[in-house]
């Protein structure tokens, strides 16, 4: 049996839109730990962990507006995260690893009106 996990990302249109990610010191925690207890008791189970860099860029996406397309831009052109952050002066990890229960997200107000909401 193979198991496969990654970071939470929260997603769009969902309840947990405006949580906030782990971080990757608590995801490679909780992946350390996790080996250690399938360990003592290995039947045959495999880990599988999905990189922590690939969660963030979902939750990227998911919480993106236009202004987002630089540090895309910069991230094809330079395959690294620092590099586009630093060129397009934006922090990722600030966008991901914080709550926006009060932040209006760029896509609501072209999906939903207010009627939908209550």
């Amino acid at each position: 049996m193979t198991m496969s996990f990654a970071a939470f990302s929260p997603k769009p249109q969902t309840p947990f839109q405006a949580k906030k990610m782990i971080s990757k010191s608590q995801y490679k925690k909780f992946e350390k730990e996790l080996k250690k207890e399938i360990r003592k008791i290995n039947k045959g189970i495999n880990l599988e962990f999905f990189g922590y860099k690939e969660s963030m860029l979902q939750t990227l996406i998911g919480r993106a507006d236009k202004n987002i397309f630089e540090f895309f831009y910069n991230y094809a052109k330079t395959k690294s995260i620092k590099n586009a952050e630093k060129l397009s002066k934006i922090s990722i990890t600030e966008q991901v690893e914080n709550n926006f229960e009060s932040k209006t997200f760029p896509w609501r107000k072209y999906l939903w009106n207010k009627k939908h909401l209550s």
